[in-house]
């Protein structure tokens, strides 16, 4: 009725559109292939993606979303969120699935154990 989202957007096409609003390509490479950065992120690379999800994290929290699943499902998210974790505290929850592709061999699923090992705290896990 008056245009504001009641649901979970689940095709490409739906969003696509929001996903290029959130400008580098870095933030969102997990959710379009599974994948990491081809090349290291330079310093302020990586702060200008911990700020793209630090504004995320907030626009949660002052929505009064007390915990969230992230798709995107890749290391450097989980490392953004993590250095998040340390300096400041998440004000949501955040579980961080692996992303796991059509295309993807099974040997990749190695990839989801070193994410859940890693990953287990209270605020964060994969």
């Amino acid at each position: 009725d008056d245009g504001m989202a009641e649901g979970e957007l689940r095709e490409g096409e739906a969003f696509g559109p929001v996903l290029e609003l959130a400008g580098e390509g870095r933030v969102r490479l997990g959710l379009s292939t599974g994948g990491e950065p081809d090349t290291m992120p330079s310093v302020e690379e990586r702060a200008a993606d911990r700020d793209i999800m630090r504004r995320g994290l907030a626009w949660c929290a002052r929505h009064g979303i007390t915990s969230i699943h992230n798709m995107d499902g890749n290391l450097y998210q989980l490392e953004l969120l993590a250095e998040i974790e340390a300096e400041e505290g998440l004000p949501c929850r955040v579980q961080m699935p692996f992303h796991y592709k059509n295309f993807m061999t099974l040997d990749m699923l190695d990839k989801a154990s070193v994410m859940a090992e890693r990953y287990d705290s209270e605020w964060l896990s994969s």
